[in-house]
């Protein structure tokens, strides 16, 4: 992104920012609450329009390419699951949208199950019956099933006890490892982006500092 600002009325969000990630990095933006993050990273992932500045993929302009035009996908804190469908169908359901088979479908997402560590057991379970941790694991699936060129994360370990952040942050890096895709992750925490980041950005009212 190239002097990227983004206003909500009076209220500065972002200021200014530029910022370069490379393929298959995991890029981590740290800040406190308000200072920018998640907007920088909602329109990285073109769930947010600039107010002004670009934004580049691999040298091609896609700012005003809508998010499910861009090769991206997003992991919010709240994981946004279907509570109403089972693990396999939240975890099918890009694949679904674009008419993919159902056998081809359970098969994909059988797969992407492994890649997660979630047993293929929790294929027909419904995700209301899922832990918090594995409610995690299936947005990650979701988000994987895709197969987006960039995962944004959108502090998904922020509601989790400490226990379990712990062994999902290790899970995170070594999936980051074993797919090779780019991740750009935030979060308030330091510790956690130190676990995990290739590198980190620092950020404080709107802007890297």
């Amino acid at each position: 992104m190239q002097s990227v600002t983004k206003r909500f009325d009076d209220v500065l969000a972002v200021d200014n920012v530029s910022l370069d990630i490379e393929d298959g990095e995991f890029f981590t933006i740290v800040g406190p609450s308000g200072s920018g993050k998640s907007t920088l990273v909602r329109m990285l992932a073109g769930l947010e329009r600039p107010s002004a500045g670009s934004i580049k993929l691999r040298a091609e302009d896609i700012t005003d390419v809508p998010a499910n035009q861009r090769p991206t996908c997003m992991v919010f804190q709240s994981l946004a699951l279907f509570d109403h469908r089972s693990v396999g169908q939240n975890i099918e359901f890009s694949q679904k949208m674009k008419g993919v088979a159902p056998q081809q479908r359970r098969a994909h997402a059988l797969e992407i199950m492994d890649i997660v560590r979630l047993p293929q057991a929790f294929y027909s379970r419904p995700v209301t019956q899922c832990s918090g941790g594995e409610k995690q694991r299936v947005a990650l699936a979701r988000a994987l099933a895709s197969d987006p060129d960039i995962l944004f994360f959108d502090e998904p370990l922020s509601a989790i006890d400490f226990r379990l952040r712990k062994i999902l942050e290790v899970e995170m890096k070594d999936l980051h490892r074993r797919t090779g895709k780019t991740f750009v992750y935030i979060t308030h925490s330091l510790e956690e982006a130190m676990v995990m980041s290739d590198r980190i950005a620092i950020m404080r009212d709107g802007k890297i500092v």
